[in-house]
């Protein structure tokens, strides 16, 4: 986390100008464009972590069956109980 505040801050360092540059840089401009690419980021990442709770989802429902049919089998209830606490 530390790293990404790290990488906002500098992206917010170069897109506000300088009392120097004031006059040749669009600051809202800039800054628009800044929120675009972090509200994108953001949104990539949070269809990432839906993508991947459907997928263990899945995963623990096809174990379950599997459990279901073979309650002895030691492994699968194993790898049934590892799966379901990453949901």
């Amino acid at each position: 986390m530390r790293d990404l505040d790290d990488k906002i801050i500098y992206a917010l360092n170069t897109s506000i100008p300088t009392e120097s540059f004031k006059g040749q840089v669009n600051a809202e401009a800039k800054c628009r464009e800044l929120h675009d690419q972090l509200e994108s980021g953001y949104n990539y990442r949070q269809e990432a972590i839906k993508q991947c709770i459907v997928t263990c989802a899945d995963t623990v429902k096809t174990l379950k069956d599997k459990r279901e049919e073979n309650r002895e089998d030691v492994a699968v209830n194993k790898q049934f109980k590892s799966e379901q606490r990453k949901v």
